[in-house]
C-alpha cells in the first residue's frame, strides 16, 4: 500500500497522489464540509456518504470525543485503504463497503485508479469544463499553468485527463439511508456529510419520508454541469426545502467554476 504523511495528520494510505492531495486540501486544508453553521460536538452520531479514502471521519475522529462514525465507501480497493485510514481513530467507526442510493441494488460503477476520487456511477466529462474555464479554474488552482500558450491548453488537458479518466467498470452493491437507519436503530444523525461525484440525487431520494426528521445537519458537494443531469443543484434545493431544511451554498470559488457547489442545510423542523 503506497502512504503518505502530511503537517496535520498521521500517515495517510492512499491509492494515486492526485485523489489523496485533493481530499487532504478540502478537508484539511480547507475544511469544506464544516462551514456555514454546520456543526461538529463531542458524542455525534455522523454519517459520512462517500467516504472515499476516510480522511474527512479520521480529522473529525481527532478533534472531537466519543464519535459514532458510519462510513460507506462502495469501491472494494478504495474502502480497504479507507480501513487502513481509520483502525487508529478515537472513534466507534462502522466502516461498510458498500454505497448509498434510492434502491437496493448492484450498479456498475466507474473506477478511475489514477484519479479515484473521481469514481462514481455518473460519468462525467471534466475535460470539456476544464477548457472551458481555463483561466477561472486551472490557472487559480495550478498558477503555472497560465504561461501555457492558449492553442495548446485543450490538445495538453485532453491528453492528461485521457489516461486519468480511464475507468476500470466494476460491479458495487448500493443500499439506501433509510435501511441502513432502520437495521441499525438509528434516532439522530447529527451530520449527513455527502460526496457522492454526482449521484447526490439518488441518494437524498432514498431517504424515506419519517427519517428526514432524524437528519440535523447535511453538507455535501453537488455536480451541476453533467450531461443529462442539468439542474442538479436546484433540485436538491427544492427537495431539502419540501423537508423542513434552511439551505445555503458555499462561497463561490474555482470548483464553482466547474459547477461543483457546496451546499449546507439544518433542519428547521427539529
Amino acid at each position: 500500500m503506497k502512504k503518505i504523511k502530511f503537517k496535520n495528520s498521521n500517515l495517510i494510505y492512499y491509492t494515486d497522489k492526485i485523489s489523496v492531495y485533493l481530499s487532504y486540501d478540502e478537508t484539511y486544508r480547507k475544511n469544506k464540509f464544516i462551514r456555514n453553521g454546520i456543526k461538529i460536538n463531542d458524542n455525534n452520531l455522523i454519517f459520512d456518504v462517500g467516504a472515499g479514502l476516510g480522511l474527512f471521519s479520521k480529522k473529525i475522529s481527532s478533534e472531537y470525543n466519543n464519535l459514532k462514525i458510519f462510513a460507506f465507501e462502495p469501491v472494494p480497493e478504495i474502502y480497504n485503504l479507507l480501513q487502513k485510514n481509520l483502525e487508529h481513530c478515537n472513534a466507534e467507526i462502522h466502516s461498510y463497503n458498500f454505497g448509498i442510493s434510492d434502491t437496493v441494488s448492484e450498479k456498475i460503477l466507474n473506477f478511475y485508479p489514477e484519479f479515484s476520487v473521481k469514481s462514481g456511477i455518473v460519468y462525467g466529462d471534466s475535460g470539456n469544463n476544464h477548457t472551458l474555464d481555463y483561466k477561472k479554474s486551472i490557472c487559480v488552482m495550478y498558477p503555472s499553468a497560465s504561461i501555457i500558450p492558449s492553442p495548446f491548453r485543450k490538445i495538453l488537458i485532453k491528453r492528461i485527463l485521457k489516461k486519468l479518466e480511464t475507468a476500470e467498470k466494476i460491479k458495487c452493491r448500493f443500499i439506501t439511508l433509510s435501511t441502513v437507519i432502520k437495521e441499525n436503530n438509528i434516532q439522530q444523525i447529527d451530520l449527513l456529510k455527502l460526496s457522492a461525484e454526482n449521484h447526490e440525487i439518488e441518494i437524498l431520494n432514498g431517504i424515506e419520508k419519517n427519517d428526514w426528521v432524524k437528519i440535523r445537519q447535511i453538507s455535501m458537494a453537488i455536480y451541476d454541469r453533467i450531461d443529462d443531469r442539468t439542474n442538479t443543484l436546484q433540485s436538491i434545493i427544492n427537495l431539502l426545502k419540501i423537508n423542513g431544511f434552511h439551505v445555503q451554498i458555499g462561497e463561490h470559488d474555482s470548483c464553482a467554476d466547474m459547477g461543483i457547489y457546496m451546499l449546507y442545510a439544518k433542519n428547521t423542523v427539529i
